[in-house]
C-alpha cells in the first residue's frame, strides 16, 4: 500500500478507489458508497463501504434506502460489511464519517491515505450519528452527503488529493 501512496505523490495519478468507513455501515457510510457510485458513473473508479463495528449482512437503514430510491439509486442488495485489513489494503483512499473513525483508522493503518468526508470534500462537518436524527435533520444530512459526493468525485478525478 505504501508503494501506491508514493506512486501517486510522485506521478500524480487520479484516485481510482475509495472506501467509505463508518461505525455500523448501515447509514452514512453505506449512503455515501451509493452516492459516490452514482456520481462516479462512467468513470473508472471503484467504491465500497465498511464499518469498524459492523455486523456483516445487516440491511441499510430504511431512511437511507428511501433517500437513495427517491434519487433513482437502487441499493436494494446492500448488506453491511465489517472492515478488514484486506479490504483496507485494496483502496487508495479511505474516507471516514467522523474524526473518531479517522483517528482509529490512522492507528490501524498509519500508511494509508485517510480523510473525513468533510475534509476531502472541503465542505460540511462530520456525519456520524444519523440514526438518531429527526426526519428533517436526517434529510438535510443526506443532502449534504450528496453534495459532498459531487465534490469528492471532482477532487479525486482531478488528483488534488495531496
Amino acid at each position: 500500500m505504501a508503494e501506491n501512496i508514493v506512486r501517486r505523490l510522485v506521478f500524480g495519478k487520479p484516485v481510482r478507489s475509495i472506501l467509505v468507513v463508518g461505525t455500523t455501515n448501515t447509514n452514512a457510510s453505506a449512503l455515501m458508497e451509493f452516492l459516490l457510485k452514482a456520481e462516479g458513473e462512467g468513470k473508472e473508479m471503484k467504491f465500497s463501504s465498511a464499518g469498524l463495528s459492523a455486523s456483516d449482512g445487516s440491511p441499510m437503514d430504511a431512511r437511507a434506502s428511501s433517500f437513495l430510491m427517491a434519487a433513482g439509486i437502487d441499493a436494494s442488495g446492500f448488506r453491511s460489511r465489517k472492515l478488514t485489513d484486506a479490504m483496507a489494503g485494496n483502496f487508495e483512499l479511505m474516507l471516514c464519517t467522523s474524526m473518531a473513525v479517522k483517528g482509529f483508522l490512522l492507528f490501524l493503518y498509519p500508511e494509508a491515505t485517510i480523510y473525513t468526508l468533510s475534509e476531502y470534500a472541503l465542505i460540511g462537518s462530520d456525519v456520524s450519528g444519523m440514526e438518531g436524527m429527526p426526519e428533517d435533520e436526517y434529510r438535510q444530512a443526506a443532502e449534504e452527503l450528496r453534495e459532498m459526493a459531487k465534490r469528492i468525485i471532482a477532487r479525486a478525478t482531478k488528483n488534488t488529493t495531496f
